[in-house]
């Protein structure tokens, strides 16, 4: 038990009469991502990790990171949400010469512990590199 009354890293939130639990995961999420798919700025020239504010603020709770590069957007999110829907999902976002965008998913993977989390992220940042790495080879300087 910690010293504010919560167990195992969960953490009680109450925002506008509305209380639920939020796991570690929370505060972790954009840490974790960006170490996970920090290649993307190395290897590809994306710029980022753009940490995208959540519009709500209240639950359900939506964390996501961005990358972007002129031709691509990749966007990694951890939504918490009602009964149970707890989930890492990633999406890679492609403009072509008209302007239209072309919004692909990368994986979509349950998130209900850290564990989860973490196994889910690295399999996502593994497709997103093979992904790449089909498409195009790394930027080397």
């Amino acid at each position: 038990m910690l010293q504010d009354g919560t167990s195992c890293g969960v953490v009680v939130h109450t925002e506008a009469g509305q209380t639920w639990r939020v796991g570690i995961r929370v505060k972790t999420f954009v840490l974790e991502a960006a170490d996970r798919l920090d290649f993307l700025r190395t290897e590809y020239g994306f710029a980022g990790p753009e940490v995208v504010p959540d519009e709500t603020g209240v639950y359900p709770l939506l964390r996501r990171v961005r990358y972007k590069r002129s031709d691509l957007t990749l966007e990694i999110s951890l939504v918490l949400s009602y009964m149970g829907e707890e989930y890492v999902d990633t999406s890679l976002a492609t403009a072509d010469r008209s302007g239209s965008a072309r919004r692909t998913q990368i994986g979509s993977n349950t998130a209900h512990t850290g564990y989860q989390m973490r196994r889910a992220l690295d399999r996502q940042a593994e497709a997103v590199r093979r992904i790449l790495r089909d498409q195009m080879p790394p930027c080397r300087d």
